[in-house]
C-alpha cells in the first residue's frame, strides 16, 4: 500500500511500505529512498536500515550536516540542548551529555577517537558545578586531554586546583 504523488502526470513522490514484512515506511523521491520510518520509531535519512532512533547516512564527502539556523533578529541564536532528566538517583559525576567522534582503524574496526562529555560535578542544590571533559586516545588509551571543572581549567590534569592547573608526564603537577 502506498501514496503517489504527482506533477503533470509524472510521479514525484512515493510514500509506501516496503511489503517486505519489515513493516518499513519508506518516502522515495524519483526512484530513490529518502528517508525510512521503521516501526519501532527509528528514522533513517540517506540510510534504509537506521539502528538508532535518528540515523543519517550520506557518501558524500562533508556531509550529512546537522544545520541549525535561526533568522530571528534578536542576540539569541540557535542551540542544542542536552537534558538528563534522573531525578531517581542523580548524582556527582553523572553525564548529561556527550558528543562522540568515530570513525575506523587499519583493521576497518569502529574506534572512538576523541569525545567531549558534559558532567555534572556536584549536585548539591544551589551550589551546583559542571565539568566538560576533552579526551582524546593517545597510543590507543583514552585520555583525558583537558578538562573544565567548575571554572577551572586543567590540561593533564582531571582535578586542577587553580584558574589553569597544567600537568605533564614529566612535571607532576
Amino acid at each position: 500500500a502506498g501514496l503517489i504523488i504527482k506533477e503533470a502526470g509524472t510521479t514525484k513522490w512515493s510514500i509506501f511500505n516496503d511489503g517486505d514484512g519489515s513493516d518499513k515506511l519508506l518516502f522515495e523521491d524519483d526512484g530513490d529512498i529518502r528517508m525510512v520510518l521503521q516501526q519501532d520509531g527509528n528514522v533513517g535519512i540517506g540510510e534504509t536500515s537506521p539502528d538508532e532512533m535518528l540515523h543519517i547516512t550520506s557518501a558524500t564527502s562533508w556531509k550529512p550536516v546537522f544545520k541549525l539556523e535561526n533568522t530571528n533578529a534578536d542576540a539569541g541564536g540557535a542551540k542544542i540542548q542536552f537534558y538528563s532528566t534522573n531525578t531517581a538517583s542523580p548524582a556527582d559525576g553523572d553525564y548529561m551529555g556527550l558528543i562522540d567522534f568515530f570513525g575506523v582503524d587499519s583493521n576497518n574496526n569502529s574506534t572512538r577517537y576523541a569525545y567531549i562529555a558534559a558532567r555534572a560535578a556536584d549536585i548539591s542544590a544551589d551550589t551546583e558545578d559542571g565539568r566538560i571533559d576533552f579526551q582524546t586516545f593517545v597510543g590507543g588509551t583514552e585520555t583525558i586531554t583537558m578538562v573544565l571543572n567548575a571554572g577551572k581549567l586543567g590540561i593533564g590534569t582531571e582535578s586542577p586546583d587553580e584558574p589553569l592547573h597544567i600537568e605533564t608526564p614529566s612535571s607532576g603537577g
